[in-house]
């Protein structure tokens, strides 16, 4: 994926703190002027100075192997990993992908079947509609506007198989329903055993034959009597009543053409007991599991932190445009550009192209005529990308560069020839090209500042004998 960002031109940074990862991946793009590593757990606060665009979030063990494993590591990177990427994106502006309409938000895709006698028109994000022929699969982007109103973004649609045709995938669904369905009645069912649960048959009995035919109907109204308070079911010291079902029943109520009254109110109250079984086991898991307590403590407390960090540090810096530009005016010694090359650079992927691209410049032609001749017969030829680059971070040049075409330099596999349009001597960075940066560093002061101010309140002491049990 890192390859492929870089190939359309784009810089790219890494993060990963190899707990599953292998360095060896990556270890051809660590020269790369495009290309910057940071080995960090994306658990833990994230700060990079650099402007951001997008962010993308791949952060978790994707293997069932890791999950056992690694599993409160897992959970960890899901939550508190998402919640501090969200936090930096939220201070990177990084508002997405820009390919999306303007003032939208890509927020999903998802995949539907029509089966229709008639032709389906469906809306466009350009107010455009198309017509879905009868027993069609779409695949559709879905994008949210800054009001609320969701436009859709046809993406493919094609015509279903037979039925033959299928008939394996089909079968092949339907299992994994049939295994899932076993799997969660046998955890359900080890909980009822877990839990003594029991059903006053008596009064079920009883409650079913006061169900009238309006439940066949859809139509059930629960009518409060005597039986109310009479208790229903009971499991770890709890107690359900008539009343918790009955309302239960007039509230989740289907219409059905084939099954009896019986069926119907049997089919609620399996599915009522189910629901109250689970919510109850949810309610005791951090009693139950002391890892996962600790882990949910960790959760609610790294919420609490992302809130007082983004109201304490990046919002304000973000939103604080005096206070910004004060602290820049304050330490512009710490801006500095070194000495740096205004230059386009052409990767080429083998000699002939790096001599093709040479001999273009010396008759003058303009980067995007000598990418197109170049990339005539193929587009991985040249890659261009016009940028000003401080000349000590391109660790591949290994000779003084002038104005003009240098090079060529061996850089992953490929020779790279320089094309200096300028020489730009040492100097403050200007508060605009480098906000990014400064807006970061103004971040760390604050984060400083609040962190001081915290210290000064409340007394810290670290027991370093229980500190050094933990490995």
């Amino acid at each position: 994926l890192c390859d492929r960002f870089i190939a359309e031109g784009f810089r790219v940074i890494g993060m990963d703190n190899y707990i599953t990862g292998d360095q060896d991946n990556i270890q051809h793009l660590f020269k790369h002027p495009s290309f910057e590593f940071i080995e960090h757990d994306v658990t833990n606060h994230i700060n990079i100075a650099q402007p951001i665009d997008y962010i993308l979030h791949f952060a978790s063990p994707a293997s069932p192997i890791d999950y056992l494993k690694i599993p409160i590591q897992t959970l960890k990177v899901g939550s508190l990993g998402t919640h501090n990427l969200l936090g930096l994106a939220k201070a990177k502006n990084a508002t997405g992908d820009k390919k999306t309409p303007d003032h939208f938000f890509e927020v999903g895709r998802f995949e539907i079947t029509i089966n229709s006698p008639k032709t389906n028109p469906v809306i466009l994000d350009n107010d455009s509609s198309i017509s879905i022929s009868t027993s069609s699969s779409v695949e559709m982007n879905y994008y949210l506007k800054k009001d609320d109103e969701i436009i859709y973004q046809l993406l493919d649609s094609k015509k279903l198989g037979s039925y033959d045709e299928l008939k394996g995938e089909i079968k092949s669904k339907i299992s994994k329903d049939a295994r899932n369905t076993k799997t969660k009645a046998s955890f359900i069912s080890q909980l009822k055993d877990e839990y003594n649960y029991t059903v006053n048959k008596k009064v079920m009995d009883a409650f079913t034959k006061s169900v009238d035919s309006s439940i066949v109907k859809g139509k059930y109204s629960y009518e409060k009597n005597n039986q109310d308070k009479k208790w229903l079911i009971e499991f770890a010291d709890i107690k359900l009543t008539v009343a918790d079902f009955g309302e239960y029943l007039e509230k989740k109520q289907k219409k059905s053409k084939t099954k009896t009254k019986v069926e119907i109110v049997q089919i609620n109250f399996n599915k009522w007991v189910d629901k109250a079984i689970i919510n109850f086991e949810k309610s005791q898991l951090e009693r139950k599991y002391v890892k996962y307590k600790m882990l949910m403590k960790e959760y609610r407390d790294g919420i609490l932190l992302f809130e007082l960090t983004d109201e304490m540090v990046w919002a304000k810096a973000v939103k604080d445009t005096t206070g910004l530009k004060s602290y820049y005016e304050e330490n512009k010694g710490d801006f500095i550009w070194k000495e740096r090359i205004d230059a386009d650079f052409y990767h080429c992927i083998d000699e002939k192209a790096f001599k093709q691209v040479k001999s273009l410049l010396k008759v003058g032609k303009e980067r995007d005529s000598i990418a197109i001749v170049v990339n005539a017969d193929s587009p991985l030829n040249v890659n261009v990308k016009s940028m000003k680059e401080e000349i000590s971070s391109l660790e591949y040049v290994n000779s003084k560069l002038k104005v003009g075409a240098n090079g060529p330099f061996e850089f992953n596999g490929q020779l790279v020839l320089i094309n200096v349009k300028e020489k730009i001597a040492p100097g403050n960075k200007d508060f605009k090209e480098a906000k990014g940066i400064i807006t970061a560093a103004y971040q760390d002061h604050l984060e400083k500042k609040w962190i001081k101010e915290l210290k000064g309140r409340f007394a810290v002491e670290i027991n370093k004998d229980v500190l050094y049990t933990i490995h």
